[in-house]
């Protein structure tokens, strides 16, 4: 028989690592803290007309977050909590005690890779929930990458939006689709976004499009040439992390660990209804999505700096600074799929090392700035 939580661990029960013998303040194992939040969560019975959040909350069962908190008094104490769930914008940790809203907080996040980030936030809530445990719910500063530190069931559960404005979906997508029809669903379903569509019916067709770069791929499960998966593992192939988002029937689990091995990224079932096409799209091009995957917002910044730069020195004819850009450029645009224009800065950088002057290649250096100037951004 488990002993309630809040309690001291017995002498039968294994003493915890931390101090005082217990995991975290609340005493509770992991199997306790598993069985605790099933217990929250069998208790809280959906509300109907409830406002949807905008962030979705992940089970995150953690027994021992080390954390600061800090009284608005400005006292101080180094804690271990258990952890209910993550957002992108907060956690529920469960305490002994009740906190005073408006305290502050530093808690160490755990990534399934080992290693470790530190984020802010302050209290935003505390709620008793039995005998002496009460969550408390903290407002991070910052937004997260939330995939970053869970791993969720790509065919369940894996979007971390709950509600989502189309006019925040701005990026490239490619979406190779078969059936004309589904086509022009998904171009209707996109119509209120900020979003570049490039529509094809091929695997082939996708992987010579993302030459000229590409935010997202959207894949039926079942292309004419290829299967979304084989497609997924090809673009892998490539050193490319383009998310791949395949759409489809409900699958088997044969079918399910071909698609989670071949790198997709997410598993949307068909036919859906637009709410949840625009929540899956925005995974991956709303801006704070996913700020970490592979430094691709901040690239696409960079990109459209470099162009204002270029464009800069060409007026100015400096060779060796407009060289040093056409450098940058050519490092940074394979990364996000755009060799293009990769290629075109390689062509302009030899001609300028050759002793050409900007303005003797005028055109080819314009083209250059202006195609990275249009670039939309991935976050």
């Amino acid at each position: 028989m488990s002993e309630p939580m809040g309690s001291p661990p017995s002498k039968s029960r294994p003493s915890a690592t931390r101090k005082g013998g217990r995991e975290n303040t609340i005493g509770a194992s992991q199997r306790d803290l598993v069985h605790l939040i099933q217990t929250f969560e069998n208790s809280e019975p959906t509300k109907g007309g409830e406002v949807k959040r905008v962030h979705a909350r992940w089970p995150f069962a953690q027994t021992s977050l080390t954390a600061r908190l800090i009284h608005p008094g400005g006292s101080e104490i180094e804690l271990t909590f258990a952890c209910r769930n993550l957002s992108r914008t907060g956690i529920g940790l469960l305490h002994n005690t009740f906190v005073h809203p408006g305290s502050r907080i530093e808690l160490t996040l755990p990534r399934p890779d080992g290693s470790r980030e530190l984020v802010t936030g302050e209290v935003a809530r505390c709620e008793h929930r039995q005998g002496v445990i009460h969550e408390i719910g903290v407002r991070f500063d910052e937004e997260i990458a939330l995939p970053e530190f869970v791993r969720p069931d790509i065919f369940d559960g894996w979007l971390s939006f709950e509600s989502v404005e189309p006019s925040a979906i701005s990026g490239s997508v490619v979406h190779a689709e078969s059936s004309k029809i589904d086509r022009k669903i998904v171009s209707h379903y996109l119509r209120d976004t900020d979003v570049s569509l490039r529509q094809v019916e091929t695997g082939a067709e996708v992987l010579s499009s993302m030459s000229s770069g590409c935010d997202l791929i959207v894949a039926e499960k079942t292309l004419g040439d290829m299967s979304g998966a084989e497609l997924a593992q090809r673009v892998r192939n490539t050193g490319r992390q383009t998310p791949v988002l395949i759409v489809g029937p409900s699958l088997q689990v044969p079918e399910r660990s071909v698609m989670t091995a071949s790198g997709v990224d997410g598993y949307l079932l068909k036919p859906f209804e637009r709410d949840q096409f625009l929540l899956a799209v925005a995974e991956f091009l709303v801006a704070e999505a996913r700020p970490n995957r592979s430094g691709t917002g901040g690239h696409h910044a960079r990109l459209r700096s470099l162009a204002d730069e270029l464009a800069g020195f060409v007026l100015k004819n400096a060779s060796i600074e407009a060289y040093v850009v056409c450098q940058q450029i050519n490092a940074i645009a394979p990364e996000l799929g755009y060799d293009a224009i990769a290629e075109r800065a390689k062509w302009v950088s030899d001609k300028l090392a050759e002793g050409h002057k900007p303005t003797a290649i005028g055109k080819p250096v314009a083209e250059l700035a202006r195609a990275c100037k249009d670039l939309r951004a991935a976050a």
